[in-house]
């Protein structure tokens, strides 16, 4: 019998679940804890080693604030990572050539706040000059971020007000709290470099934010939501069942049966890691290497993906297949589609 589809823990021999990026990979050796401290200490990196790059941060930073870059703040700042003071440890500050902090940036991929943590890095900056608190997060935490940081600010007596999307600003603009997705940051330094490095950053990126925890809203909690997930389940085990084959293989991130197509055992079922990194839908069949030797599915590729409805891609480990069933078509109609497009790869792989 061949493995389930990749990403699955422990069925891969170890391959088929590395990110393919260098950093993703050494940073995915130390443990989701510490994979945060990782992006933050890669980012800085980049600032300090690419001026196109920082000086593309301070600008859209400055941007966000209304502040004019350069003269009300300093485009060629210096900054430094993890800076211990009585305030805590800010991930990046960025200071002038004045050694006045004017910019603390607070990474964030999982984790929230600690009870004051923005205020107290709030005083880090220097009273009386423009300067920026800004919150870097995956674009969907944002708001309740900012909405907790500026809570903070306010219990500490900062008195602040909504500027605009996600960035609030005291009445002398001393002070602009604002949030930052990572994509824009990237994008913004991506329009003025290429740097390898930043490549770097963007791959560990893409790798740490698929696992990202979104927060629900309160229409994902939606009992359609959940009637809609079992009707996908159950269609993926109706399907199977028109298939010789073994025994069901669950995952964390997947759910579906062995089947023997043609001789060869394959897997078919509901993979939801691939269907959040890699394709709109979450119907997946996948030969292992055990079954399908690589160089062979490499050769496959060009056929399987001139299938109107088949979608295929090869890793290390497995030859995998994205089916695309019609869409707002009854539940007949879905099956169908999809057995007979098990059917249509199966006979290019025998």
């Amino acid at each position: 019998m061949t493995a389930g589809p990749p990403g699955s823990p422990g069925r891969d021999g170890g391959t088929g679940d590395w990110p393919q990026n260098l950093l993703a990979r050494v940073a995915a050796t130390v443990g989701r804890r510490h994979q945060e401290d990782v992006a933050s200490a890669a980012l800085l990196y980049v600032i300090q080693a690419d001026g196109d790059a920082r000086r593309a941060v301070v600008t859209d930073l400055a941007r966000r604030a209304g502040l004019a870059a350069g003269a009300e703040l300093p485009e060629d700042l210096f900054f430094t990572g993890q800076d211990h003071g009585e305030d805590g440890r800010p991930d990046i500050v960025g200071v002038d050539d004045s050694a006045r902090a004017r910019i603390v940036i607070e990474a964030k991929v999982d984790a929230g706040f600690q009870p004051g943590q923005v205020a107290r890095y709030s005083t880090r900056l220097v009273p009386g000059l423009p300067s920026v608190l800004a919150v870097l997060a995956p674009e969907r935490r944002l708001p309740r971020l900012l909405d907790e940081a500026a809570r903070q600010l306010a219990a500490a007596g900062t008195a602040t007000a909504g500027l605009g999307p996600l960035t609030w600003q005291t009445s002398d603009r001393s002070l602009t709290l604002t949030g930052i997705s990572w994509l824009a940051a990237l994008e913004a330094m991506e329009s003025v470099t290429s740097s390898p490095d930043l490549g770097q950053l963007r791959g560990y990126y893409d790798y740490l934010e698929s696992a990202a925890f979104l927060p629900f809203a309160a229409a994902d909690l939606a009992r359609a939501n959940g009637r809609l997930m079992q009707s996908v389940t159950s269609v993926a085990q109706n399907v199977a069942a028109e298939f010789p084959g073994g025994s069901a293989i669950h995952s964390w991130s997947s759910a579906g049966r062995m089947l023997e197509l043609h001789g060869r055992p394959a897997w078919f079922g509901v993979w939801l890691e691939a269907w959040a990194r890699r394709e709109d839908t979450p119907y997946w069949l996948t030969y292992s290497k055990n079954a399908l030797p690589s160089a062979q599915a490499a050769r496959l590729l060009p056929q399987l993906n001139a299938i109107a409805g088949l979608g295929a891609h090869r890793d290390d480990s497995y030859l995998c297949i994205a089916l695309f069933p019609p869409a707002e078509a009854g539940r007949a109609e879905v099956q169908e589609s999809l057995a007979s497009l098990i059917r249509q790869a199966a006979d290019i792989v025998r």
